[in-house]
């Protein structure tokens, strides 16, 4: 229940800056490019804050790893 009030939180944020954007830029919705890049944007931290809350976060380490 948690999760899904958090994702309509979420979802509820996109709205508004979706709704700014167009303010800014109202033309967005003609350019194809940009607003598909918006979405993509915004699906892809949905996702990770989806798996963030799916796996418990690993311990700190002293450690970088970069691969």
């Amino acid at each position: 229940m948690k999760n899904e009030n958090n994702q309509k939180e979420i979802f509820e944020v996109f709205e508004e800056l979706e709704k700014r954007a167009k303010e800014i830029y109202p033309t967005i919705d003609k350019d194809i490019e940009t607003f598909n890049s918006m979405r993509v944007e915004q699906e892809s931290y949905l996702n990770y804050l989806s798996l963030l809350n799916e796996q418990p976060l690993p311990k700190a380490s002293n450690q970088t790893c970069i691969e």
